[in-house]
């Protein structure tokens, strides 16, 4: 088996094969056939079989066909057997391929009796493959190896296809491949009666001369296919199976996103992270594509590996309505970034700028505006550079905060600029142990150590309106971190986006910053650390009222109401108003705009017609009738609502053009979180030990361990008979 350098070589690759199903297909109708097939199809005919001989018979005497076979022929095919089923019917069976357990039209019995059959059998390369082996009697461990290679063993093959799969979908080294296949053999000999080594190990290993002693075994370890070369060849197998599935999903998909994000492996290597978002069984999905690596990091060049790589797989340019990224600058320029150029080859396309990224936007645009908490962040980084540069200081911590039964023994986690609510996780461990830290600084300073001089100054920081921070944040924090949990999610939607964002302005305007008859609440850390010290409410600094203000002008600021975006939101039933006559008039305004925009003929920068996607008439009179059908599904989240309408309804045969507009809504990809995800298994995957592990080889675990279903659920048997039309060599 070859491993390919790039998508490009493996998808070229793959193009002659059919799918299983297809497959399956043409050798049950291969009888019938006309001499139609493909070169390299394993199915046996007549050398002469072909549609032009059948037109030059068609123009002779019809001569009659064979019913059973020469009793002569056995002496020239000495590997031809006559048998007949219980009615009797005679079939001719090869009893070479079947000693080898090969998959042929010989070892399920041919009843076409004809010599061109059997010339054309000796041909095929498994057959002439044990013949040779046969004919060489002097390698006869050879030819068992070879035969049982052929044979014995499909599930033996099948189970070693299992380790493979194990150790990919586990993040485990290939190294270990050929001794989990020697653990799972040694576990079925054992499993009724234990058989132990000769002579049989105790506790410790035999002596080191022992070990060296050469093998006794006469078994042959040719073609036993359980070394490391033999489980990546597997990989590489499961990956292409799985790739060609996901490409099928999308170009069956109406329409399809792409969410696109950089990253950088442990050896610096720069990559392009691609996922997918399509419809499958009228639901959204997402699937991992690949992993691009990046020569140059400018917008030209991401543009122009983004439009290889979709030529190499098969997928349609046209067909792709939403682009997700993280909203860097080379990513969304207004004028040359990445998005666009992409958008600039098609008019239909949107942008889509990570509700989670722009969300991390907000804390950090919210420091800046108020000076306090942006020297609050560097009072934390001191803090934590302190105790983690010195072994003493962080054992002291660590033995005070033992003594303290409140004190839950947190770490003080460093703050990380570019990760998601790092402030949040940092203040919600401090808050916690707070007091365990000062008291570890009280004591460094009585020590007198080195640090004594550090250790007073950070404790001068750590005064009162500090405290009252940290305690403050910590109440803050809390109501932003579930939103930032709800915006990680892979399928949230628009009305949800809308629905958390009000939710959390409100809670953020009752809590810290109130009205003109109402004063804010605050919250439960903040109050309880009031009432505890005696302190009153007006002790709490202006700057806390003026950090929450920011926070919600920021969240307006950095999630604005687009017309077009926010127009979809008429299709999610639980929007439509309660009373029928607002019902009548609900979405007028919304169903224009969407309609203007995928019901117009468009023209790329390079002159290309797009024609409209849907009528924009049509959409009209079909969201007449529609508004009513989907109040019956109020009940139901936007995804489970159309999910069921699609599936228990004929809508798509009666509102073509709405169903359309539901499934190009239903594949906006508003969060990146899932590309974020990638880069998390990447590093599992390509670690300290694994440094020198290709992209290919990446690429091939990643499809497993994303796309792939469970060990229990995976089809082997598929793989099985993929992997038996490949060429590959007898040693592995």
């Amino acid at each position: 088996m070859t491993i390919y350098k790039d998508s490009k070589q493996r998808i070229i690759k793959l193009l002659p094969f059919l799918s299983f199903i297809q497959m399956e297909k043409y050798f049950q109708s291969a009888s019938n056939s006309k001499g139609k097939r493909k070169e390299g199809d394993n199915i046996e005919h007549p050398i002469g079989d072909s549609s032009k001989s059948h037109k030059k018979i068609q123009n002779k005497k019809y001569k009659k066909e064979r019913n059973d076979w020469d009793p002569k022929w056995p002496q020239t095919y000495p590997w031809l057997m006559r048998r007949e089923d219980e009615e009797e019917n005679p079939f001719m069976y090869c009893v070479w391929c079947e000693e080898g357990k090969v998959n042929n039209i010989f070892t399920k019995g041919c009843n076409k009796f004809k010599k061109d059959y059997l010339d054309n059998h000796i041909k095929t390369d498994t057959h002439s493959s044990i013949a040779k082996l046969r004919n060489n009697t002097n390698q006869p461990n050879i030819i068992a190896g070879f035969v049982t290679q052929l044979g014995v063993e499909k599930s033996k093959i099948i189970t070693l296809m299992r380790n493979a799969y194990f150790c990919s979908k586990h993040n485990l080294a290939l190294n270990i491949y050929p001794d989990l296949n020697n653990l799972v053999e040694y576990q079925i000999k054992n499993y009724d009666e234990i058989h132990y080594q000769k002579p049989p190990t105790k506790v410790l290993p035999p002596p080191l001369y022992l070990q060296t002693l050469p093998s006794t075994s006469t078994s042959s370890n040719y073609a036993t296919y359980k070394n490391s070369k033999a489980g990546l060849n597997f990989i590489e197998l499961f990956s292409c199976i799985i790739e060609r599935q996901v490409i099928d999903e999308i170009n069956k998909s109406t329409g399809w996103s792409i969410l696109l994000d950089e990253s950088t492996t442990i050896t610096i290597d720069k990559h392009l992270a691609i996922i997918s978002k399509h419809i499958v069984g009228n639901e959204p999905v997402l699937r991992y594509l690949d992993m691009i690596n990046l020569e140059e990091c400018d917008a030209n060049s991401i543009t122009k590996d983004i439009e290889i790589f979709l030529n190499a797989k098969g997928i349609s340019f046209k067909s792709l309505f939403h682009i997700g990224s993280d909203g860097a600058s080379v990513m969304t320029g207004k004028h040359n970034g990445v998005v666009t150029k992409l958008k600039n080859k098609n008019p239909f396309m949107t942008s889509i700028h990570c509700i989670a990224h722009r969300f991390a936007l907000v804390g950090k645009d919210s420091a800046n505006d108020v000076p306090y908490f942006k020297e609050y962040e560097s009072t934390l980084k001191r803090l934590y550079s302190y105790f983690s540069r010195s072994y003493n200081r962080l054992k002291n911590l660590r033995m005070i905060q033992a003594d303290d039964d409140d004190d839950p023994g947190l770490a003080i986690l460093k703050l990380v600029s570019t990760r998601w609510l790092s402030l949040s996780q940092t203040v919600s461990n401090l808050h916690q142990t707070l007091n365990s830290i000062i008291s570890s600084l009280q004591t460094d300073i009585l020590v007198n150590d080195d640090g004594a001089d550090l250790a007073k100054k950070l404790l001068e920081e750590l005064d009162p309106n500090f405290i009252l921070a940290t305690k403050f944040l910590a109440d803050l924090f809390g109501v932003l971190q579930r939103l930032i949990k709800a915006f990680q999610g892979d399928f949230i939607t628009l009305s949800d986006v809308h629905y958390h964002l009000n939710s959390t302005i409100l809670a953020i305007q009752t809590m810290f910053i109130g009205d003109d008859n109402t004063p804010p609440t605050y919250g439960k850390h903040l109050l309880e650390y009031i009432e505890s010290n005696n302190l009153s409410i007006s002790s709490i600094p202006n700057s806390f009222s003026q950090f929450s203000l920011s926070i919600i002008q920021n969240i307006e600021k950095r999630f604005p109401d687009s017309d077009f975006h926010y127009s979809m939101r008429i299709f999610d039933a639980q929007q439509l108003p309660l009373t029928q006559t607002l019902i009548n008039q609900y979405g007028e305004k919304e169903i224009e705009i969407v309609g203007e925009f995928y019901g117009n003929q468009k023209t790329d920068q390079d002159g290309n017609i797009y024609e409209p996607i849907i009528d924009k008439k049509e959409l009209k009179n079909e969201w007449i009738v529609v508004r009513q059908f989907i109040a019956n599904f109020r009940e139901s989240k936007f995804v489970e609502q159309w999910f069921r309408i699609f599936s228990t309804t004929d809508f798509s045969t009666l509102y073509p053009n709405i169903s359309k507009i539901i499934h190009i809504i239903l594949i906006i990809p508003l969060s990146n979180a899932s590309v974020e995800r990638v880069f998390s298994r990447q590093n599992l995957i390509k670690s300290k030990l694994r440094n020198k592990m290709k992209l290919e080889t990446l690429y091939f675990h990643l499809n497993i361990l994303i796309n792939g279903p469970s060990l229990n659920s995976f089809d082997f048997e598929a793989a099985y008979n993929y992997w038996a039309q490949l060429p590959r060599s007898i040693l592995m």
